[in-house]
């Protein structure tokens, strides 16, 4: 894992960390649209695959049961997240997805990514606290053609 973030000065996203996932299923409906999120990104074998803003894994997981010859990374600047989604993406199902996470913010993505070979990138319930046009032009740049 590699860290980006030099102190907390963001808010999490829920309270309480176990709430996290629970709130997010319930008030967002979660298992439409992560499903739809999915088949609308088309994993497949050879993909390398961000999420930026991965919580606590839950997108990731999808993804990597979809298609187990893919690369994930996730990015996120909550140390107690990327630590639940660690445990969360440990051995899914018996599935060997090659798995990377950052500590870091959507700003901090084009950065994070650059060079890693990242073709695709996924991001769900994080763009209402960025500024979406700078970082999401930041997200391209760091893309393979």
């Amino acid at each position: 894992m590699f860290d980006s973030t030099p102190a907390k000065d963001y808010t999490p996203a829920a309270p309480r960390l176990w709430m996290y996932d629970f709130l997010c299923a319930v008030l967002t409906k979660a298992s439409r649209w992560r499903a739809a999120l999915t088949r609308q990104i088309e994993p497949s074998a050879g993909d390398v695959i961000a999420d930026i803003g991965c919580g606590t894994g839950t997108q990731m997981q999808l993804l990597a049961r979809s298609c187990s010859a893919i690369r994930l990374i996730g990015i996120d600047p909550d140390p107690p997240v990327i630590e639940r989604a660690r445990r969360k993406l440990d051995g899914i199902d018996g599935i060997q997805v090659p798995i990377e996470l950052a500590r870091g913010y959507a700003r901090d993505a084009g950065r994070l990514l650059s060079g890693r070979g990242v073709n695709k990138i996924v991001s769900s319930l994080v763009f209402t606290r960025c500024r979406q046009r700078k970082n999401m032009r930041a997200w391209l740049r760091c893309t393979l053609p």
